[in-house]
């Protein structure tokens, strides 16, 4: 049996994206110079940068309702990604971002999305516990539907755990606290969450490893935005990265960190070390600044973005003291 990463999209949604360049002529009117909508969502923001990598052992798995939910199947068709879907009852949500260029000003606008049953809850666990078989990695990336919480997975994670299968995890909240129970091959979270729910400074880096150690976090990559990140690798060595720099005015933010983790998880499965997955995977997030469209670049983007980085840059990705 062929073994499949299982990436978890517990909430997606139909998205959109609009552009709008000038200010409004008339008050609160504004007109909309683009409009590009997708499929989006965390997890299915990873798989869509996994099919544009040419990496196609993945499972992605939707949970989904109504019409809405059937526009995100077709788009995931229409992007060639592999996936499954749950159905639940109720309607999938629909999420706005508006980009206003002239002022270098990006809005979201996100729906909860439909309310899980504890029936549902329950028969989702049991759609899962049928896929662990043939998972060689689980992903869990964003935010759940209401109703579902980590809590409510025990069932499940304690079997991923006992099964030694690798988690993989790029999520916030309540989310993060529970899943940090269960031993993670690697965390990602940006240092506004880790600080929220730690209460540690990400630059108190001696806390910080003890944290790691007593969590039992193999690999955590802390991202700061534009400053770039800081990784600890399964030594609990620390690497310290500033950002790369986008060539493109008006870049598109949307979706930069959902690139970020799909490269760092990309480069991992292909064997680099953490130092080598980090660069790839800034190289993603600088990539998707490209286009409204999260995560809709290529490994050719990626590669040139690579072999444009000046050596500097390469010297300053070193261990920190």
């Amino acid at each position: 049996m062929k073994k499949l990463l299982l990436i978890l999209n517990m909430n997606p949604g139909y998205d959109r994206t609009l552009t709008v360049s000038h200010p409004p002529l008339s008050p609160n009117i504004f007109v909309i110079e683009d409009s590009v909508a997708y499929a989006a969502g965390k997890g299915l923001n990873v798989a869509r940068a996994f099919s544009n990598l040419d990496f196609e052992e993945y499972e992605l798995i939707n949970i989904l309702g109504g019409n809405v939910g059937r526009l995100i199947e077709k788009q995931c068709v229409d992007d060639g990604i592999k996936f499954d879907s749950f159905k639940i009852a109720g309607t999938s949500r629909m999420n706005t971002t508006i980009h206003r260029t002239y002022a270098d000003l990006i809005e979201t606008f996100n729906e909860k999305g439909p309310t899980i049953q504890p029936k549902e809850v329950q028969e989702f666990i049991e759609f899962l516990q049928a896929k662990l078989a043939s998972a060689n990695g689980v992903v869990i990336s964003g935010s759940a539907v209401p109703g579902l919480s980590a809590d409510s997975l025990v069932q499940l994670f304690d079997q991923i755990t006992n099964r030694r299968i690798p988690l993989y995890v790029d999520i916030s909240g309540q989310w993060l606290k529970g899943l940090t129970q269960y031993p993670l091959s690697i965390l990602k979270v940006n240092q506004h969450e880790f600080q929220e729910s730690f209460q540690i400074n990400p630059f108190d880096f001696e806390a910080v490893k003890t944290l790691k150690m007593t969590l039992g976090i193999e690999t955590l990559v802390i991202t700061l935005g534009k400053d770039g990140c800081l990784a600890w690798d399964t030594n609990h060595s620390l690497l310290q990265f500033d950002s790369i720099k986008a060539d493109v005015e008006h870049a598109n933010t949307v979706g930069c960190g959902d690139s970020f983790f799909a490269g760092l998880l990309f480069a991992t499965l292909q064997g680099k070390n953490l130092h080598d997955a980090c660069l790839y995977a800034s190289a993603c997030g600088v990539a998707n600044t490209y286009s409204h469209k999260p995560t809709n670049f290529t490994a050719q983007t990626v590669q040139a973005i690579l072999s444009n980085m000046d050596s500097p840059k390469r010297k300053q990705a070193q261990y920190a003291k």
